[in-house]
């Protein structure tokens, strides 16, 4: 089966990554080599087509999160495959931010991964990342 995957937004932690201290949006890629090992990761996931992936240590930038939620719900309205990678360091953590934090509409996503090993962004070169700039609703 062959994919296209399209990384949409990625909402850094800035200390995490060893970026600067301001949480930012960014527009992300594969890291060099890593594409056959990130499309294996993600073939277990039942979609095909281009996959917009949402990959975000919750809690850092409420602003950006509010629109991820309204992109989130943009892009399955025109039925695209959406995927929430939250990048958490417990399970329990994750599971409780998705059922208390506002806006959140668990339906617009094919698939929402609690990444509490952090293998996604072994697969991601944040360094080759272009800012998006933070989302004003």
């Amino acid at each position: 089966m062959c994919r296209s995957l399209v990384f949409l937004c990625l909402l850094l932690s800035g200390v995490s990554f060893g970026q600067s201290t301001k949480s930012t949006i960014r527009q992300i890629s594969p890291a060099c080599g890593k594409e056959v090992e990130l499309h294996s990761y993600l073939g277990k996931i039942p979609v095909s087509g281009a996959v917009y992936v949402f990959h975000l240590q919750p809690g850092r930038c409420p602003r950006c999160e509010g629109g991820i939620w309204a992109i989130a719900r943009l892009l399955k309205e025109q039925r695209q495959n959406v995927l929430l990678v939250l990048d958490v360091d417990h399970q329990s953590f994750g599971l409780n931010y998705l059922k208390t934090t506002p806006g959140i509409v668990k339906t617009n996503f094919n698939t929402i991964i609690v990444d509490t090993a952090h293998i996604f962004r072994r697969y991601i070169d944040y360094d080759a990342s272009d800012k998006l700039g933070v989302p004003y609703l």
